[in-house]
């Protein structure tokens, strides 16, 4: 007989539960009798015992759920930010073809939102790059032109094979080369300047109507004695710009006006609103522009003054349609008349601030 105790349990015949324990009286190693308890298990106890196996087998669920979760989970961070450091050392890789399309992770959560940003920064960057290379082809082609005419007229004068009465001819022609130089090396300074100080300028909150009420009065008085007319709304136009730079885009302006208009004449500025823009222009009684030049007017090194372009790089335009665009505007030829201002007419858009 086996030394230990036992119990059982078993269902009778009333639907209940029975347990029988028993255990044996031992004495000097020796069984005596058998002590038999018995009692039916209470049914609550049964239904604690029931929900205890269910909440443990939905424990054991939920951990499990939440493992595989925690993985799939895990793989839709990882995975994304693989490929799209994948498609940023693509971006780096100078071995590629500028046709290779790069995919970039498409997501509505905060990944997809760095993956939108570094694509905008990307293809900031690649326009910039693109910028700075057209602008060192404008550059090498606008340096060529005086320089192959200072070589030639350079040879002529170590060779001697001009006569002594067209020498001054010909240094007056080198000069105008030099000068010609000089003014492209200035301007193309500037031109790099302005698009260094367009990333790091300072921006603020000004009236427009003041600032150019102030402006103007530097040119009432010229050599020419051109009238300035300034029309504006009586209200506030608070725009977001730097005042300098903006300044700047007025003066090349105003200066053009004046310098291509006869004496006596006038020039209208002229201030509007326009939804959410503020509308300036500048138009004078000047001959006007081209149609056939219209569309070249703000290029790089482009100038009509075929006569005076000893004195004009080309960049002034180029420079204000940059400025006027760093501060997310607009500038361009209207077809706008005015009565009595028939000349050139530049629309520039700025965006109106609350």
């Amino acid at each position: 007989m086996k030394k230990e105790n036992l119990f059982y349990t078993f269902k009778n015949e009333n639907g209940n539960f029975t347990r029988i324990n028993s255990s044996p009286i031992i004495s000097n190693d020796v069984i005596y009798g058998v002590v038999l308890v018995s009692g039916t298990l209470d049914k609550q106890n049964e239904e604690a015992a029931i929900r205890s196996f269910y909440l443990s087998n939905f424990f054991i669920f939920i951990i499990f759920f939440m493992f595989i979760f925690s993985i799939l989970f895990t793989k839709s961070i990882i995975s994304p930010i693989k490929k799209l450091s994948k498609v940023v050392r693509s971006e780096r890789d100078k071995s590629k073809n500028d046709k290779y399309n790069l995919e970039y992770p498409i997501r509505q959560d905060e990944i997809g939102i760095l993956s939108r940003e570094v694509q905008d920064m990307s293809q900031d960057l690649n326009k910039r790059i693109k910028e700075v290379e057209n602008f060192v082809q404008d550059v090498s082609h606008e340096l060529k032109n005086p320089l192959a005419s200072l070589k030639s007229s350079n040879e002529i004068l170590v060779d001697n094979k001009i006569e002594h009465s067209k020498k001054n001819l010909l240094l007056k022609n080198m000069k105008k080369d030099i000068d010609r130089i000089n003014v492209l090396i200035d301007e193309i300074s500037k031109y790099a300047i302005v698009d260094i100080e367009t990333e790091i300028e300072l921006f603020a909150k000004f009236d427009l109507v003041d600032f150019l009420n102030e402006f103007l009065e530097l040119y009432r008085e010229n050599e020419k004695n051109i009238k300035i007319n300034f029309e504006f709304l009586k209200k506030p136009c608070v725009i977001y710009a730097n005042k300098e730079k903006l300044a700047q885009v007025f003066d090349n302006l105003l200066i053009n006006s004046l310098s291509l208009c006869s004496e006596n004449s006038k020039i209208l500025i002229k201030q509007e609103i326009l939804k959410e823009n503020a509308v300036i222009y500048f138009v004078d009684q000047g001959d006007g522009i081209e149609d056939n030049v219209r569309n070249r007017i703000f290029e790089r090194f482009y100038t009509d003054r075929i006569l005076e372009k000893e004195r004009h790089s080309g960049l002034g335009l180029s420079i204000a349609k940059k400025i006027i665009e760093s501060f997310s505007g607009s500038i361009k030829i209207s077809d706008i008349k005015f009565q009595q201002y028939l000349g050139a007419c530049f629309e520039i858009k700025l965006p109106l601030k609350d």
